[in-house]
């Protein structure tokens, strides 16, 4: 689960990014909103010696120093780069309905250490001149998630209504709750629990790493997942303690909590800086179709393929008698990734067939249409 926890941690991390430099910092919807657009750097370092953070989580209140440069224990883990998206865009998830309440969203690529690939997150996000709201999280990554032998594998978590993440203006003593329910669709599978938050801005001061020393706001998080098969009900409680940081060489820290508010483990995340990058291109290696998204689907799903090389292409698709009933692509592409939304208007529910040809390459995938 640490790909998550970062998660968390870079979407508190571009909350920072346009921190003043005082110790007591004050957010706006301004400050979220100067970054649309931008794209960042980051290094993520982490560590699993729950000992070695036992002092940083009990240290609340005004002017403190959270030093995590004594601790040895911490490894890097990941490089990636962050992204903040204007909406509407067409990028994974953006035609659910409830993804269309978010006015930005955040691309969060993440390469763990030593690894080719990893995954990606688009992360959105609602902002308004009185707090920053969560809609959900498409997560995509390159290994065989759902262990079914096909790759990559989608994961969305869906927030209905929106999760307050902060209220605005965020600062010292800041406090809130919010509920909402929690939908995890993997496959087309959905899963549905309730998620309730806690969260209050307990401390500030100086936030020290081996990269250097900056203000940081101090955010205690409890989560507590509720979760009702057949009428037995169930939850699980998590926390976190988020050190929110200032501009600059900037860094956000996290120490993840058990339920009893004991340290488990702990990272910190850097940023080059705030000048925008430009994410260096992507290379592509092979010619590859991708499950339609969502599947089932009614009645709109979207198809996405790679191309090793530019040439003519064609997508079409079949139903169970293997009869076809539409073209969705006939010409020649450039090579790289390609979306193409399909619409089974007029067709009837049940099995259908989805074939990509260039040159040599031909594959087929199977989708299912429910009414």
């Amino acid at each position: 689960m640490r790909k998550f926890t970062i998660i968390s941690i870079l979407l508190m991390t571009f909350l920072s990014i346009t921190f003043n430099l005082k110790a007591q910092i004050t957010i706006t919807q301004s400050d979220v909103q100067n970054l649309i657009g931008q794209t960042f750097q980051v290094k993520t370092f982490a560590s699993d010696s729950a000992k070695d953070f036992t002092s940083l989580a009990a240290q609340t209140g005004a002017n403190q120093t959270f030093d995590f440069t004594g601790i040895a224990s911490f490894d890097q883990a990941y490089n990636g780069s962050i992204q903040y998206i204007s909406l509407p865009a067409d990028i994974p998830g953006s035609t659910l309905p409830n993804f269309q309440n978010a006015n930005f969203a955040i691309k969060i690529n993440l390469t763990s250490t030593g690894q080719v690939t990893d995954s990606t997150a688009w992360v959105y996000q609602k902002v308004t001149k009185d707090s920053l709201n969560l809609a959900g999280i498409v997560f995509v990554t390159q290994s065989d998630f759902n262990n079914d032998g096909i790759s990559p594998d989608t994961v969305t978590f869906s927030y209905n209504p929106c999760l307050t993440e902060a209220e605005l203006p965020l600062t010292y003593q800041s406090a809130w709750k919010d509920t909402a329910k929690y939908s995890t669709i993997i496959s087309g599978t959905i899963f549905s629990q309730t998620v309730q938050t806690d969260v209050v801005v307990d401390g500030y001061g100086m936030l020290k790493t081996p990269s250097g020393s900056t203000e940081c706001l101090r955010l205690k998080r409890t989560t507590v997942i509720i979760t009702n098969i057949g009428g037995n009900s169930s939850s699980a409680t998590t926390g976190s303690i988020d050190f929110i940081t200032k501009s600059g060489s900037a860094v956000a820290a996290s120490i993840a909590l058990d339920g009893n508010g004991n340290p488990l483990s702990a990272q910190y995340t850097e940023l080059s800086s705030s000048t925008p990058i430009e994410a260096p291109p992507k290379v592509v290696d092979n010619y590859r179709l991708n499950q339609n998204y969502p599947n089932p689907f009614n009645p709109t799903t979207v198809i996405s393929y790679t191309l090793n090389q530019a040439g003519p292409v064609t997508l079409q698709v079949y139903n169970a008698l293997g009869q076809k009933i539409a073209t969705l692509v006939n010409g020649t592409q450039s090579a790289g990734s390609h979306r193409i939304t399909f619409i089974a208007k007029g067709l009837n529910s049940g099995v259908y067939f989805y074939k990509l040809k260039s040159g040599s390459f031909t594959q087929i995938k199977k989708m299912m249409l429910i009414k």
